[in-house]
């Protein structure tokens, strides 16, 4: 149980205050692996992944309360965080293909930076699709090491993110490793984008150039579908504590994060585009709904 064992390699000596803060830590230590090591149910992905929000906020509220007795045990311990780059690199869009860092802890850690006004072509694309009739973005610019966390605002940390997948990544992932540093521990992430081209892609082009919208509306919703191909489906997070002589102790994070982005081809909306009628007319059966156009 990686919380418990975290706690209890802790020393007190003789002094009363830190074995009384080991004792409590202990105690929540003890709830937070048992949270942690109880799957998710649900009948339905949704209700899955509803689930794992749930545990990852308790886990978040138990870790605020571990961090008051942690700092007691282990606060002059802990070495300076990382200093330079984590980044591995820029795939064939220029979006970031992986982070990792070790050490990272709340001790003389570099200042982030928020996401880069750099141009990008295929997030320029992506920037066309709105939640809503002129409404927010789709999509955003999201750090692979967070920028509270120290990560920069450049591509090479930079992966384009569902506003869905976004929050999943902050309260599944980023929170909890957020946390943990603060607890204070020495921890070691990685976060990996997984890209590959999607499936229905030839199909939904189909259905975007037989509706109702106008030409300039279809050639930028096919433009977006195309640079959809580089919008990560998932992302793997590793994250363990590890020891001063930097050495993995237990794992804290090994997951995927869903991604999730809405392929039916009445979601994609425009900033400039109220909603109108369509008729599919690839299909044998006429069908009315709503979408959006220029």
């Amino acid at each position: 149980m990686a919380y418990s064992d975290f706690v209890n390699r802790a020393q007190t000596g003789n002094d009363p205050a830190k074995v009384s803060a080991k004792q409590e830590a202990s105690r929540i230590a003890g709830l937070i692996d048992t949270e942690r090591n109880t799957p998710p149910t649900g009948s339905s992905p949704e209700q899955i992944e509803q689930m794992q929000s749930q545990k990852a906020t308790r886990v978040n509220e138990l870790l605020e309360e571990l961090k008051t007795h942690t700092s007691i045990l282990l606060g002059a311990t802990i070495p300076d965080s990382f200093i330079g780059s984590v980044n591995s690199g820029l795939n064939a869009a220029g979006f970031a293909t992986s982070m990792s860092v070790k050490p990272l802890t709340n001790k003389n850690r570099p200042t982030g930076s928020p996401p880069t006004s750099a141009s990008n072509p295929q997030y320029a694309a992506l920037n066309d699709r709105r939640d809503s009739p002129g409404g927010a973005s789709y999509y955003i610019k999201g750090h692979l090491l967070n920028q509270q966390l120290g990560g920069i605002g450049d591509w090479v940390n930079l992966t384009p993110l569902s506003r869905s997948g976004n929050a999943q990544h902050e309260r599944q992932a980023e929170a909890i490793v957020k946390r943990t540093v603060d607890l204070p521990a020495i921890v070691e992430y990685s976060v990996r984008p997984n890209y590959s081209a999607r499936g229905d892609k030839s199909t939904l082009l189909v259905r975007i150039n037989n509706s109702l919208d106008s030409t300039d509306a279809k050639r930028i919703k096919s433009a977006i579908v195309e640079a959809e191909d580089w919008v990560p489906q998932s992302l793997t997070i590793q994250a363990f504590i590890i020891d001063e002589s930097l050495q993995r102790r237990n794992s804290i994070l090994d997951q995927n994060i869903i991604n999730p982005i809405d392929r039916d081809e009445n979601s994609y909306h425009l900033a400039s585009s109220p909603d109108r009628k369509s008729t599919r007319l690839n299909s044998s059966h006429s069908s009315v709904s709503r979408m959006p156009s220029s």
